[in-house]
């Protein structure tokens, strides 16, 4: 996909001056470690998100959307992981203030009026957004649409290692989501 090199970029940019944290591989498999990106691309670093799954698209695309392939936004996305909502509201003004960055959509799963019912329990700040800018332009894909997830450490943690991506998918399962 033309467009995931270009926006993982973006947001190893994003983290590197918003102070987010990223997954180091740990000895024992059960542990998460979360350390400050600060640029180094070292082997111990992972977790970047990949594109989303073909049988996820195709499942979502029946269920949601009804076919309707222009719907699906979300092939492309990455996740910036923060230890206090206090960082996400700080690294959410920077990406408003960003040229390159055109928000579309903002789901708040913060929001006390978004159910746990709806997600799992799980919390974070989900947005849509167009790359824009000479590279994306040149690729004929600044148009294209990506998720950005701003999550907080300790419920991305609880997610990783848990039950409660598979309660997430288990009640999206029961309303054919």
């Amino acid at each position: 996909m033309l467009l995931e090199l270009p926006f993982l970029r973006k947001v190893k940019e994003l983290l590197k001056r918003w102070g987010g944290l990223v997954q180091e591989k740990a000895g024992d498999e059960s542990e998460i470690r979360w350390v400050r990106y600060e640029g180094q691309e070292t082997a111990a670093l992972h977790g970047w998100a990949r594109l989303k799954g073909f049988d996820r698209s195709i499942e979502k695309l029946h269920r949601s959307y009804k076919g309707k392939v222009w719907r699906l936004l979300d092939v492309v996305r990455q996740s910036m992981v923060f230890e206090s909502l206090e960082e996400i509201v700080r690294c959410l003004k920077g990406i408003c203030e960003d040229q390159e960055l055109v928000i579309l959509r903002v789901k708040n799963r913060f929001d006390p009026d978004f159910t746990s019912q709806q997600s799992g329990a799980y919390r974070d700040v989900c947005l849509n957004v167009r790359l824009d800018n000479e590279e994306t332009h040149r690729l004929g894909v600044n148009f294209h649409v990506c998720e950005l997830q701003l999550s907080l450490k300790d419920y991305k943690s609880w997610a990783m290692h848990s039950n409660g991506h598979q309660r997430y998918v288990a009640y999206r399962n029961t309303r054919a989501e």
